[in-house]
C-alpha cells in the first residue's frame, strides 16, 4: 500500500480515567521496526493505554499532531495483552478538531467503525478495521489538528469483551498515523508540509469549502507584528515536475491588507540551494468566498515545468510593498490563507516507497546495514506479474551488518555486534504480505560471525550477485582495514585488494551455507579497475523480453583519485567462472584484454545497476541508476540503447540530503551511497531503488539505531 510520511503526534486522554498512559501508544515500544504500517506488536502490558478499573464514563483516547495537517491513514493495533485483549476498542466513534474545542465525527470509508480484535499473541500485525481485509482507517485528506476515538459504550460492544476477573475496561497497544498521499497528475495539485507548522494550514482544506476560500481568519496564516523573516518553505515530501503555484489570498475582511502582493518565488531540490522562478504580484483577497488570486493582470503563476522538491516564497519589503498595507492602522504583517503546487502536465516523480522501507526496520537481531542486493532464488530476473507475484522467492545479501536490539522508545542500540555480511530470504512481493526471514553467520548458525568468510588477510563485502544454473555467484570486495591510519576519514579507513567470486549451491530454494567456495578472479588492477558492481543478466533462464544471452558485469575504471568511469564485460552464464572466456567493452567492439575497457559512463558509485525500461517515454531503451560521484546527496540516472550503453547526459531522479525517518540531534555526518534499482521486485510501471544510509562515526550508530538502513524509493511517471 502507498502511503505518506510517518507523522507521530502527542496523545492524550481524560485524566482520571487510564491506569495505563495513553502516550504509550505512540511510543513506538513493543513494535517491531519504525514508523510503518507492516511491523507487528507484542504483548508488553507495560506499554499500552488502558482505562481504569470500570470507569465508563469519558472514555476516549486523543491525538494532537501539532498543526492542522491533511490526514491519509490510521493504523490500528488493538490491545494485545496474553490474558486481556478481549478489552480491545470494537465499535467506536471517530472525531476530529481544529482546535480542540469543538469536534465533528468522521464518516468516512467503513463507517460505522468496528476495530478488529487482535488475539494476546506476539508477532501481531495490526488489527486495524473489522471488514474482512483489516482495512486501515483511510482519512482521505481530511485536515484536522486533533483525532479522537471514543469506544460506543452505551451500545454495549464499545469493545470486545470482558478484561481480565471480569472486569470492564478499553484499551489499545498502538496507533500510527500517515500524511495524505496525493500523487501526481496532469495540472493536480500536490500537498505539501511546511517547514513551520503554524504555516500548515496553508496547505490544508481547513476554511474551504466547494473549492471557495472562506472568510474565518482560523483557518488562515497571519504572521506576528513586524516578522523578521518573510519566508514560507513547502516540502512536496517528493521530487517532481511543476508549472505553477496557486495562492488564495489573504481574506478576512476586515484585515486583507495583511494579503500578499509583491512575492518571490524559489525552488530547490536539497532545500538550502534555490533557484529563482521569478516575482510576482498578487491581487488582495475579496472579504468574500473565493477562488484562487490571480495576479495584477489577471493572470495565474505559471512557469515552465521545473523538477524540484522545495518551493520558497519570500514576501517583499513591508507594508504596501510586500503586502497590500498595514493592518489596524499601524502594524506590518503578512498572511494568506491557501497555497496550493501545480503539477506538469506530464514528467516523472520519485517519492519514498515507506512500505517497502518500513520492512528494512527491525528493533531485534538484524537491526541495519548496507550493500543491498536483490536476487531471485530461480533465477528469473524479470518482472513477476499478477498472482505469480505473491509466491515470488527473492534472496537479500547485505554488507556490515548489526545484530543485536534497539531501543524502540529512544532508537538507541542496547547492544550491536558487527558482522561484514548477512542474508535474507524475501516471499512474495506485497510489502504488506511479504514474510522475511534474515540470516547470518557461518553455517547460518545466527552467531555473530560472518556467513561469507575469507580464509586470506582480507574481509568480503558483497558486490552484486546472481543465481543461475542452479547456483549463487557473487563477487566480492576484498576489504583490508586501515583502523590506525589516521590520515584517512573515520569511516573510510580501509583499501580493497581485489576482487574474489564466492559461489554456493542452491538446494530447495535455498542457499546451503555448507558448499561455500571461493574464486580468486583476475577482475582487480589497483588503481585502474575492478569489476562486479552491477550485474545485469540479459538471458532467457533470467526471463528478459531482449535476451542476446549475456551476462553483462560493470565495473569501475579509476581515472584519478575521485574520477571514476563506468566500464562493462560480459561473458555468458556457463562461462561465468571461466574468467578467461570474459570480453571488455572497448568503445566499439568487445575485447579479451581487459585493459581495453572504455568508458560507457563518465560517473558512477560503487554499487549501481543498469536494468531495461519496460514502461513509459524511455520504453525500449536501458536505465543506469546510481549516486553521483558515489557518495552524495544527488540519486542519477541515464538512459542507454543497450545494456552496455553509452549512456547519455545525467538525469536527477532525487536528492537525499532530508531522510524523513532520521532524528539528527546528537549525531556526525550522516552520509548517502550506493543508490541502485532493484528491476526483479519492482511492479508495473514503476522503479524501486535503494540507497544507504551511514554515519561517520560508531558512537552515532549507538545512538540512534535507525540510521544504517537501506531507503527504497519509487520512480513513477505521469
Amino acid at each position: 500500500m502507498i502511503y505518506g510520511k510517518f507523522i507521530k503526534p502527542s496523545a492524550f486522554a481524560k485524566e482520571g480515567t487510564y491506569i495505563r498512559n495513553p502516550e504509550n501508544v505512540v511510543s513506538g515500544a513493543d513494535m517491531s521496526g519504525y514508523g510503518g504500517m507492516e511491523h507487528t506488536r507484542g504483548v508488553d502490558l507495560e506499554a499500552v493505554w488502558l482505562s481504569a478499573r470500570n470507569v465508563t464514563k469519558n472514555v476516549w483516547i486523543g491525538f494532537d499532531f501539532g498543526s492542522v495537517i491533511r490526514l491519509g491513514w490510521m493504523c490500528i493495533w488493538n490491545l494485545n495483552q496474553t490474558d486481556g485483549f478481549g478489552a480491545g476498542l470494537k465499535r467506536v466513534k471517530i472525531f476530529y478538531s481544529y482546535d480542540n474545542e469543538e469536534y465533528l465525527e468522521f464518516q468516512g470509508p467503513g463507517y460505522p467503525y468496528i476495530f478488529a480484535a487482535a488475539d494476546g499473541k506476539p508477532g501481531r500485525q495490526a488489527t486495524n478495521l473489522d471488514d474482512g481485509k483489516h482495512s486501515p482507517v483511510d482519512f482521505g485528506g481530511l485536515s484536522a489538528r486533533y483525532i479522537k476515538i471514543v469506544p460506543d459504550i452505551e451500545s454495549g460492544e464499545g469493545c470486545h469483551g470482558a478484561y481480565i476477573e471480569g472486569q470492564t475496561r478499553f484499551g489499545l497497544s498502538q496507533v500510527r498515523f500517515f500524511l495524505y498521499h496525493e500523487a501526481p497528475r496532469k495540472g493536480g495539485s500536490i500537498y505539501a508540509r511546511a517547514f513551520l507548522p503554524e504555516m500548515d494550514v496553508l496547505t490544508s482544506e481547513y476554511g474551504m469549502d466547494g473549492g471557495l476560500q472562506g472568510i474565518n481568519g482560523s483557518g488562515m496564516y497571519l504572521s506576528k507584528a513586524n516578522p523578521e523573516n518573510m519566508d514560507m518553505i513547502f516540502d512536496l515530501n517528493m521530487c517532481t515536475f511543476l508549472k505553477g503555484v496557486d495562492f488564495y489570498n489573504y481574506n478576512e475582511p476586515y484585515m486583507l491588507r495583511a494579503g500578499l502582493k509583491k512575492i518571490f518565488l524559489f525552488e530547490s531540490v536539497n532545500g538550502f540551494e534555490w533557484n529563482k522562478l521569478g516575482e510576482y504580484e498578487l491581487a488582495m483577497g475579496t472579504g468574500k468566498p473565493m477562488g484562487v488570486t490571480r495576479l495584477t493582470d489577471g493572470e495565474l503563476i505559471r512557469f515552465e515545468p521545473v523538477y524540484t522538491r522545495y518551493i520558497k516564497v519570500t514576501v517583499a519589503g513591508g507594508a504596501g510593498l510586500g503586502t497590500h498595507g498595514c493592518v489596524n492602522g499601524f502594524e506590518f504583517r503578512y498572511g494568506l490563507s491557501k497555497i496550493r503546487f501545480i503539477s506538469a502536465d506530464s514528467g516523472y516523480y520519485v517519492e519514498p516507497a515507506r512500505d517497502w522501507s518500513s520492512l528494512m526496520s527491525s528493533f531485534e537481531g538484524w537491526t541495519g546495514a548496507d550493500g543491498i542486493f536483490i536476487t531471485s532464488l530461480d533465477g528469473r530476473e524479470s518482472k513477476p506479474k499478477g498472482e505469480s507475484r505473491k509466491g515470488a522467492r527473492n534472496m537479500i545479501s547485505f554488507g556490515d551488518t548489526f545484530i543485536g536490539k534497539v531501543n524502540p522508545v529512544t532508537g538507541s542500540r542496547r547492544c550491536g555486534d558487527l558482522v561484514n555480511n548477512s542474508f535474507c530470504y524475501m516471499e512474495g512481493l506485497d510489502p504488506a504480505e511479504i514474510k522475511l526471514e534474515f540470516f547470518w553467520g557461518r553455517n547460518q548458525s545466527m552467531e555473530p560471525t560472518n556467513l561469507i568468510y575469507s580464509k586470506e588477510d582480507y574481509i568480503y563485502w558483497l558486490q552484486d550477485s546472481i543465481i543461475t544454473g542452479g547456483k549463487f555467484y557473487s563477487f566480492t570486495d576484498n576489504v583490508i582495514s586501515e583502523a590506525d591510519n589516521l590520515d584517512l576519514p573515520e569511516g573510510f579507513r580501509f583499501h580493497l585488494s581485489g576482487v574474489d567470486m564466492v559461489i554456493f549451491d542452491i538446494k530447495e530454494g535455498r542457499l546451503d551455507a555448507a558448499s561455500q567456495r571461493t574464486l580468486h578472479t583476475p577482475l582487480f588492477l589497483k588503481d585502474e579497475l575492478m569489476f562486479g558492481c552491477g550485474i545485469f543478466a540479459n538471458t532467457a533462464e533470467a526471463g528478459m523480453d531482449n535476451a542476446d544471452g549475456y551476462l553483462y558485469i560493470y565495473g569501475i575504471q579509476e581515472i584519478s583519485p575521485g574520477v571514476r568511469h563506468l566500464v562493462v564485460a560480459r561473458t555468458r552464464p556457463e562461462h561465468i567462472t571461466d574468467f578467461e572466456k570474459y570480453t571488455y567493452f572497448d568503445g566499439t567492439g568487445w575485447s579479451g584484454d581487459m585493459r581495453d575497457s572504455a568508458a560507457i559512463a563518465d560517473d558512477l558509485s560503487p554499487e549501481m545497476s543498469v536494468m531495461p525500461m519496460d514502461f513509459g517515454k524511455d520504453r525500449g531503451k536501458y536505465i543506469y541508476i546510481y549516486s553521483a560521484n558515489g557518495v552524495s546527496d544527488y540519486i542519477m540516472a541515464r538512459i542507454g540503447d543497450t545494456p552496455y550503453g553509452p549512456f547519455g547526459k545525467p538525469r536527477l531522479l532525487y536528492c537525499m540530503n532530508k531522510i524523513e525517518d532520521l532524528e539528527y540531534t546528537g549525531l556526525k555526518k550522516i552520509y548517502q551511497y550506493n543508490a541502485k534499482a532493484h528491476f526483479n521486485i519492482a511492479g508495473e510501471d514503476e522503479i524501486l531503488m535503494t540507497y544507504n544510509v551511514n554515519c561517520m562515526d560508531y558512537e552515532s550508530h549507538l545512538l540512534n539505531g535507525n540510521v544504517y538502513r537501506p531507503r527504497f524509493l519509487r520512480y513513477k511517471e505521469f
